[in-house]
């Protein structure tokens, strides 16, 4: 997926509508500092997420402020990350080119639209993602939460003035940790973890010479002996539940290794 277009107005610095048609690979936006760059980035955010949008993100004195995006998915895409939740949208899709297309929009202003396939109005805030129906040439909102447009895509900014470790820790929260739970989802399938947790139960559930039961065992037999002495017959054991994949990812360590000549003279790769 990707965003193959994107228009707004009201936002920062933006008083009238601009758009801009997005590359599927890299996208640079050039200029100089206060030109406007990351105000693009705040424009998606702000499709994408709502979450307490500070005010200064929308121009002084415009009412309505706005942002369109058309998301562009390969074949089959969008239904295998929605599921059995792509009939919900369906017909909402274009396709052109092999490609499926999305036209979505968020507004920060109260208005009204129509149910196509209902007939019913329904009130809409700047809470709620509209979709844009090819067949009426108008925006709707079919799905009434902005959660199942905001599965098709994510999100994630990195600006030049953020420290590293706000993106390099592991924990599933965090940006990295994000990408990696992602990419490992599937792991405990395979026959590596398999293994692991075979070792697992041979180092901390098994009895034999350099186990951890083995290790415990004294220890397990007095306390055992003196609750016995207290509460009659009792013994006690230790387990140890293997550990969850997130668990292991969050001591997971990032190690960066930087050119070793001047980056001036490094050439660029695109």
């Amino acid at each position: 997926m990707h965003i193959s277009h994107l228009s707004f107005k009201g936002i920062r610095g933006y008083s009238t509508e601009v758009s801009f048609d997005l590359s599927p690979t890299t996208n640079y936006f050039v200029g100089e500092n206060n030109s406007g760059k990351s105000s693009i980035l705040d424009a998606i955010n702000y499709l994408r997420n709502n979450t307490n949008t500070p005010e200064d993100t929308f121009t002084i004195g415009i009412d309505k402020s706005y942002v369109e995006a058309t998301l562009s998915f390969a074949p089959d895409e969008a239904k295998e990350t929605l599921g059995d939740e792509y009939k919900k949208l369906e017909n909402f899709f274009s396709h052109s080119n092999n490609r499926e297309t999305l036209h979505i929009r968020r507004q920060s202003y109260e208005d009204t639209v129509v149910n196509s396939k209902t007939g019913k109005k329904s009130n809409i805030t700047t809470k709620h993602i509209l979709i844009h129906n090819p067949e009426s040439e108008k925006f709707e909102n079919p799905t009434g939460i902005a959660a199942l447009v905001q599965r098709l895509f994510d999100t994630c900014f990195i600006y030049a003035d953020e420290q590293v470790a706000n993106h390099a820790d592991m924990t599933k929260t965090k940006t990295l940790g994000k990408l990696i739970s992602e990419q490992l989802s599937s792991i405990e399938e395979g026959t590596p973890w398999q293994q692991y947790m075979a070792s697992h139960a041979a180092l901390f559930e098994s009895t034999g010479s350099g186990t951890v039961q083995e290790q415990l065992q004294t220890t397990a037999e007095r306390v055992s002996a003196l609750m016995s002495e207290q509460y009659g017959d009792t013994s006690i054991t230790f387990a140890f539940t293997p550990p969850e994949t997130q668990a292991l990812l969050k001591s997971g360590q990032v190690f960066i290794s930087e050119p070793q000549e001047p980056v001036a003279k490094m050439a660029l790769r695109i």
